[in-house]
């Protein structure tokens, strides 16, 4: 049995990915979950581990998440994203707990965001803890919601090294993903069943948006961290009202389609 296995899904990021592999190679073990992608991808990670498999592209992106896990042999799980890299001290400090006899579960991971080249300090954006280093057998994902955190049966710690993100690296890659993760909130209040009403429009379109801003802007301190600060800060915001209105539009469509069907019935 290998004592860490290191865990990714990618979907089309053949050009992410080769680095994301290059700096966990010294992982015991590469999982490469290939989310029906046609740039290579496949190939990228079959240069790094024979372990790579092929799946449909799910919306929950947690689902593929969960299907990699499943496939692991190692003592240790380490998940990460493509447009994520772990640097040798953090490499180092995975190494040491791992192989002490900890009585943790589970570790929180501190990230650093870096949006156009640039290390987004405040804003809410640092430390950024992300728990994705556990036992094999002790954490899953619930696979309910895109942005869901991995859940630990047992005791939680926290490394003290970064995990380095880069997921905005250009402005049409941020809007690309943003009409994304906005398409899959929409559907997630769609599944929930959110009722469309004065209050939800008021929680949604106004009060979470502005309080968000106000918030991460103002008081977490964004607006120190030039144009990144800014769109971030912005476009979190602004999830909440196009999530919210993707989702209105939404139902007035399947709305139309039953008044067609009962009347042509």
């Amino acid at each position: 049995m290998s004592t860490l296995t290191v865990s990714v899904i990618a979907h089309n990021e053949a050009q992410e990915l080769d680095g994301c592999l290059q700096s966990v190679r010294w992982a015991d073990e590469i999982i490469v979950v290939d989310c029906s992608s046609t740039d290579g991808t496949y190939e990228v990670g079959r240069t790094y581990t024979d372990k790579v498999f092929r799946r449909e592209n799910m919306t929950n992106l947690n689902v593929n998440k969960s299907f990699g896990i499943s496939e692991a042999t190692g003592k240790w799980i380490l998940y990460i994203d493509p447009d994520e890299r772990v640097p040798d001290p953090l490499r180092d400090e995975i190494l040491s707990v791992i192989h002490a006899d900890s009585l943790c579960d589970g570790y929180f991971i501190p990230r650093r965001n870096y949006y156009f080249g640039r290390w987004l300090r405040r804003g809410g954006k640092y430390p950024d803890y992300q728990l994705r280093l556990f036992r094999r057998g002790k954490g899953h994902f619930p696979c309910e919601h895109i942005h869901e955190r991995i859940r630990i049966d047992g005791n939680v710690g926290y490394l003290q090294v970064h995990l380095e993100h880069y997921p905005y690296r250009t402005i049409s890659q941020f809007v690309e993903k943003f009409n994304f993760y906005t398409s899959c909130e929409a559907e997630y209040l769609s599944h929930r069943k959110v009722p469309i009403n004065a209050m939800t429009k008021a929680r949604h379109l106004v009060f979470r948006p502005l309080s968000r801003m106000v918030r991460r802007y103002l008081f977490k301190g964004g607006l120190f961290d030039g144009l990144g600060g800014f769109l971030a800060c912005e476009f979190d915001a602004l999830g909440s009202i196009v999530s919210f209105a993707k989702y209105v539009e939404r139902e007035k469509e399947l709305a139309d389609e039953r008044s067609m069907t009962k009347d042509g019935a």
